[in-house]
């Protein structure tokens, strides 16, 4: 895939979903994968409550966590894809990346895929259904570090 190095999982949630995306290439086209590498780490509600949402997605993001009865029952038809209710946490865990990726400064995170899991685990926490403390899987995009003997 060009140099691209990335989990499975990852490009699952990416490349199909947003690879002809003429809004997300704007968005997101000028990060070079090449030199991006991912990590499933588990963050705390809280950590995942502040991640930054690009503007247009903010909508979706709060419209899931102020519906969420209407969003449960819609998943819960195909299948357990909502997990929420068997597992306490999504089952496909969303991506972020730093933001210095997008040249913005201070060591903040963007979440780029999984804005209605976001919505859940936001309206969940509001609700108090799970702790700010509760964990939960995301995959984590940060630029990669040069190796020895790399300009």
């Amino acid at each position: 895939m060009l140099g691209v190095v990335c989990p499975d999982e990852v490009a699952v949630e990416l490349l199909p979903k947003h690879g002809q995306d003429d809004k997300f290439m704007e968005e997101y086209g000028g990060i070079d994968l090449r030199q991006v590498e991912w990590e499933l780490q588990d963050w705390h509600a809280d950590e995942l409550n502040r991640v930054s949402v690009l503007g247009r997605m903010k909508e979706r993001v709060e419209g899931v966590a102020e519906n969420l009865p209407y969003w449960a029952s819609a998943y819960e038809g195909h299948g357990d894809r909502w997990g929420w209710n068997t597992r306490g946490t999504w089952l496909t865990p969303p991506l972020v990346i730093g933001e210095d990726l997008l040249g913005i400064a201070g060591g903040g995170w963007r979440l780029v895929e999984g804005h209605t899991r976001l919505g859940a685990l936001k309206g969940y926490l509001q609700n108090g259904v799970i702790g700010p403390r509760s964990k939960h899987s995301v995959w984590v995009g940060r630029r990669r570090a040069l190796s020895e003997g790399s300009e």
